[in-house]
C-alpha cells in the first residue's frame, strides 16, 4: 500500500500538468517557438530559386524553378537555413525569358 501511494506522488503532478497544457493539432509548443537552434545538420534537397526577374513583357516573376541544393536543419525543432544551391539556375541570369501572361 505504501507503495503506490509513493507511485501516486510521483505520477501526479504530470497528469496535472498535463491536463493544463493544451496544444490543438497545427499549434507550435513554446519550447520549439523559441529554439535556439543550436544543433544543424546540412540535408540535401531540392530548393526553389527565387530569383527576382523581369520578363520580355516587363512584368516581375520570381523564378521558382526547383534546383539541387542543401539546407542547415536543426536537430530539435526541423527549422532550415542557410539555404545553397549546388548549381546555377537553367535561366542563367534570367535577362531573357517570354511568358505567357505578359505577352
Amino acid at each position: 500500500m505504501l507503495f503506490k501511494k509513493e507511485v501516486y506522488l510521483l505520477v501526479a503532478p504530470s497528469l496535472i500538468w498535463g491536463q493544463v497544457l493544451k496544444i490543438q493539432p497545427g499549434e507550435i509548443p513554446e519550447e520549439l517557438f523559441n529554439c535556439m537552434h543550436l544543433a544543424r545538420v546540412p540535408i540535401d534537397m531540392d530548393l526553389q530559386c527565387l530569383t527576382r526577374y523581369t520578363c520580355r513583357g516587363g512584368g516581375q516573376h520570381v523564378c521558382l524553378l526547383m534546383r539541387p541544393g542543401q539546407v542547415q536543419r536543426c536537430t530539435y525543432c526541423g527549422d532550415e537555413a542557410e539555404p545553397q544551391h549546388f548549381e546555377g539556375c537553367l535561366y542563367g541570369t534570367h535577362t531573357d525569358i517570354h511568358c505567357i501572361e505578359h505577352q
